[in-house]
C-alpha cells in the first residue's frame, strides 16, 4: 500500500540515539499502565476477565476506570490476569516492599523493632529495604 511502511523498517533507519529514546519512552509508559491497559496487554477481554472474577462486565468496566479501590480487589484482578501486585513505598531512606499486601496467607509479621533491624540490614546491602 502506498504511504504505509513497516514499523521495524522505519525504526531501523533511525539514528541509534533516537531508537534509544523511543525504547526508553516505551519502557516508561509500560511502567505506568492503567488497569484496563494491563488487561488489554494481557490479551484478555473485559467479558473474559469478568467471568474469571465472577462479576459482570459493566462492573469490571467501572473498576477499571476507578482511581481508588481496595487492595484486595486489585489483587484479585491482577491475579486473574496471571500477575502479582507489589506495593513499594519510596522513602527518603530507600524503597520498602510492603510484602503484607502480596498474599495475606504468606505475609510475614515481625515486631516493629525486628522489622526495622531486618530492613536496615537489607537497605545497607541492596540500597532497597524489604520487609
Amino acid at each position: 500500500m502506498a504511504g504505509h511502511h513497516n514499523w521495524n523498517n522505519l525504526v531501523r533507519r533511525l539514528p541509534p540515539e533516537r531508537r534509544q529514546r523511543i525504547q526508553t519512552g516505551v519502557r516508561r509508559d509500560l511502567e505506568r499502565m492503567l488497569l484496563g491497559e494491563l488487561r488489554r496487554l494481557s490479551g484478555v477481554t473485559q467479558v473474559e476477565l469478568a467471568k474469571a472474577l465472577g462479576i459482570k462486565q459493566p462492573t469490571l468496566s467501572r473498576l477499571e476506570s476507578q482511581e481508588d479501590m481496595q487492595i484486595s480487589t486489585l489483587q484479585r484482578i491482577v491475579r486473574a490476569l496471571g500477575g502479582e501486585v507489589q506495593i513499594v513505598a519510596t522513602l527518603p531512606t530507600g524503597m520498602v516492599d510492603l510484602s503484607q499486601f502480596r498474599d495475606s496467607a504468606r505475609a510475614r509479621k515481625f515486631p516493629i523493632s525486628r522489622a526495622k533491624s531486618i530492613a536496615s540490614g537489607r537497605a545497607l546491602k541492596k540500597g532497597v529495604i524489604g520487609c
